[in-house]
């Protein structure tokens, strides 16, 4: 057998690290060698953009670890700059971590801050263009060292108006609905949102924070929210394929933006696509009618739609157990009474701040794009195939976790979701 001495063998490597490319060297890897690139310098300051839809703006505090409820309780700190997606954004140093109080369950969490300058122009509410810059820190789960368009352009939705040479079979007269339903709108999904966000989302108790109590085997949607909306007023809206909203729609979006809201709130600075995904796998149960004894579980009002009775289903979403881990259900709370406005009350006490309103009206703005532009909504999430979900947990049964990507982006955050596949 050939043997090289000690001596040989490291004047083959020196030969070899002579000749590898420049910012690289060799590693040990489970008794191979390996070339191991180092990674590249970064220089500062650095162009980076923020990860914001249009009407979205992102607060930047003078001090790093600091989000909207912790910065009112530290000392000293306070928001210098509220920049949007059109804002220019320079990032100044390298990232910090810190743990930082999770808004909605006040335990400190591992949060990641960069040091930036901003600099934005906004016309203000009195009609004046106002110049704003600064420097300071903001939450890294915005920012993107590439830009990125918004997940939902105004009108980027909007149905083409049906016009049809001759009459098509099954298809709604747009004619003869106008002067059926006077008033009634051809929007994009935005717009579409911001009609409904008044008739959706109302608190499920009086001023007194009191729930009703739910009796056993009774499901809590139901119970509380459920009579109120099928009363509710449906706003003069048509879907994607044309027909007028109805009813159920409305009920549809209401059940399935307080699942999310309950389910995601703390994750949709992450970007849309986790909230998205969330909705996708909801419809794909409710789909999936050879599954339903699976996915659609304990006690239901008559006359539900598959969507409604998955997304209510406590033991499917734990968001509807009034109880959860031996102590009340935050998220419980959070679902039963939404941000919706200034002027009203919400789960955690009056007049809520507009970054909860924010995450309220995303969550509308995902559901009324999963219900009533279902086509539009498939098409944007058809990565996302399959049925289970989780938070944080590393694992679940045997599944393998996958990784899909909703308009581009991936879902990777495991602490906000971990899809699992069933599929062999």
């Amino acid at each position: 057998m050939f043997r090289t001495s000690r001596i040989a063998t490291w004047s083959i490597l020196t030969f070899v690290a002579l000749a590898l490319p420049a910012g690289s060297s060799l590693a040990a890897n489970s008794g191979a060698w390996r070339v191991k690139k180092k990674a590249p310098t970064v220089t500062y300051p650095r162009a980076a953009y923020l990860d914001l839809e249009d009407d979205q703006i992102v607060s930047v505090f003078n001090k790093s670890g600091e989000n909207y409820k912790s910065c009112a309780e530290t000392k000293g700190c306070r928001a210098i700059g509220w920049p949007g997606n059109d804002a220019k954004i320079f990032v100044t140093g390298p990232s910090v971590h810190t743990l930082t109080p999770n808004i909605y369950t006040g335990k400190k969490e591992e949060e990641e801050f960069f040091p930036v300058k901003f600099y934005y122009e906004r016309v203000g509410a009195d009609g004046v263009l106002h110049k704003q810059e600064g420097e300071g820190w903001i939450d890294a789960a915005s920012v993107r060292f590439q830009k990125v368009a918004p997940m939902f352009r105004a009108g980027a939705t909007k149905p083409e108006p049906f016009c049809p040479d001759k009459p098509v079979d099954g298809a709604p007269d747009i004619t003869k609905l106008k002067k059926l339903i006077p008033g009634i709108k051809n929007l994009g999904a935005r717009e579409t949102a911001a009609e409904i966000h008044s008739h959706i989302g109302m608190c499920a108790w009086d001023s007194d924070k009191q729930i009703a109590p739910i009796g056993k085997g009774q499901n809590s949607y139901d119970t509380l929210i459920l009579r109120r909306l099928r009363n509710a007023k449906v706003p003069n809206i048509l879907r994607e394929d044309q027909s007028p909203m109805t009813q159920q729609d409305l009920i549809d979006i209401d059940a399935l933006a307080r699942t999310m809201y309950g389910e995601m709130a703390r994750c949709f600075k992450h970007g849309l696509h986790y909230p998205m995904a969330v909705a996708k796998i909801a419809k794909a149960r409710a789909e999936n009618k050879t599954r339903h004894k699976e996915f659609v579980q304990g006690p239901h009002s008559s006359g539900k739609t598959d969507l409604q009775k998955v997304v209510t289903s406590a033991s499917q979403f734990n968001v509807w157990m009034p109880r959860h881990k031996n102590g009340p259900n935050g998220a419980f709370r959070q679902a039963l009474c939404p941000p919706r406005s200034k002027k009203e009350r919400y789960w955690r006490g009056s007049s809520p701040p507009d970054e909860e309103i924010d995450v309220w009206q995303k969550a509308v703005l995902v559901a009324t794009e999963a219900v009533l532009f279902p086509s539009s909504f498939a098409a944007r999430t058809s990565n996302v195939k399959d049925y289970f979900y989780t938070s944080g947990m590393g694992r679940f049964y045997r599944m393998r976790q996958v990784f899909p990507a909703v308009e581009g982006r991936k879902i990777s955050i495991n602490k906000c979701m971990e899809i699992w596949s069933d599929r062999r």
